[in-house]
C-alpha cells in the first residue's frame, strides 16, 4: 500500500482537514466513511491500512522535498491535485 493508492484522483483529495467523507464533513483518517484525504491524512490512512508502512520515512521524504509544513503546502490556495499527485509519484510513496 502506498499514498499513491489512496490519492488516485482529485475526488480523493481535500484541503483544510486530514480527511472528509463523501458529503465533505470532517472525519478522522481512519474512519470507515473517510473518502477524501489531504497529503498528511493520506499518510496516516496508509498506516491504518498497512501497519508495516513506514510513516516516518514517508514524512521525511515529503518534508525533504517541500519543507516542514505539509499542511501549508497541501492547503495552499493555488495548489492543484496535479502537483500533489506528481509529488507522490516522484517520491514513490
Amino acid at each position: 500500500m502506498k499514498i499513491q493508492d489512496i490519492l488516485t484522483d482529485e475526488s480523493k483529495w481535500t484541503k483544510g482537514w486530514n480527511a472528509r467523507n463523501k458529503k465533505g464533513a470532517m472525519v478522522q483518517e481512519n474512519a470507515r466513511n473517510a473518502s477524501r484525504f489531504c497529503l498528511y491524512g493520506a499518510v496516516w490512512r496508509t498506516v491504518h491500512l498497512d501497519p508495516n508502512y513506514d510513516f516516518n520515512r514517508a514524512l521525511d521524504k515529503i518534508r525533504a522535498k517541500i519543507g516542514r509544513d505539509i499542511f501549508k503546502w497541501n492547503d495552499n490556495p493555488r495548489r492543484k491535485f496535479k502537483s500533489v499527485r506528481a509529488l507522490i509519484e516522484e517520491l514513490d510513496i
